[in-house]
């Protein structure tokens, strides 16, 4: 798919709906993290990997029913492997970032994951759009 014809198919629809499930996935990530790191004092770094895990599992079952209107039965592992691949790519644009945020910069780790977590969306909605769901179509009834 080029980038041409990726843009000609951008739903606006899907991107909000993208974009509303990847913030409730940031609040249960941020979440995770905070709990691992503050309550369990496990190192933050560490944390983070634990959190993405927690928010790429519960965004893929909310993009693939609601998102993009998928049912949960279709292809759900192999999907769900091509959604983690393209979640990995987005952690390691979360990580670079969350590390040059706080160990660099200064910036408070919860702060700087949420700054991290926005830099990575779009690596994460395009990759998802294009491999992962490529032909459906968001479900708008719901």
């Amino acid at each position: 798919m080029s980038l041409k014809d990726f843009f000609q198919r951008l739903d606006k629809f899907e991107f909000i709906k993208f974009a509303m499930v990847g913030a409730s996935g940031a609040v249960l990530n941020i979440a995770v993290l905070y709990v691992l790191t503050e309550y369990f004092h496990v190192y933050y770094m560490i944390s983070s990997v634990f959190s993405f895990a927690a928010a790429a599992t519960s965004n893929y079952i909310w993009n693939k029913k609601w998102t993009f209107g998928e049912s949960l039965r279709v292809s759900f592992l192999k999907k769900y492997r091509r959604f983690f691949a393209v979640s990995v790519i987005a952690l390691s644009v979360n990580m670079v970032f969350l590390y040059i945020f706080t160990a660099i910069f200064g910036i408070y780790y919860i702060l700087s994951q949420a700054l991290a977590i926005g830099a990575a969306f779009l690596v994460n909605f395009s990759g998802n759009k294009i491999w992962v769901f490529p032909g459906e179509r968001g479900n708008y009834s719901s």
